[in-house]
């Protein structure tokens, strides 16, 4: 039996899949980790390289994601030299860093 679960960063895949693997007694395989293992380096890591190939073929490289995907996610300081594409919910956000563009929702 295999289970494959998809969703948004943060939205709890991992936890859920933990989870339903000890239920059914499955093995529990984290894409990220997997990923991380093989290429020996961290998924943030892989996202900057991702983006100084964009930035190398002329395009501008934004990172997107909701504040609590980006607070888990993202090192910002780390990624001070890109942009932030803020997808947020309401009129008003309380992102407290710098951001481009601002998506929202109601």
């Amino acid at each position: 039996m295999s289970l494959i679960l998809e969703g948004f960063m943060g939205s709890g895949k991992s936890a859920v899949g933990k989870c339903l693997a000890e239920r059914l007694g499955i093995p529990f395989i984290d894409t990220d980790s997997e990923i991380e293992a093989r290429q020996g380096c961290s998924i943030p890591e892989i996202f900057k390289a991702f983006a100084q190939v964009v930035k190398a073929f002329g395009y501008t490289p934004m990172f997107a994601g909701t504040k609590e995907q980006l607070a888990k996610h993202v090192d910002l300081m780390d990624m001070k030299d890109y942009d932030i594409w803020l997808l947020d919910a309401g009129e008003k956000t309380d992102y407290p860093y710098r951001y481009c563009i601002r998506q929202y929702a109601d």
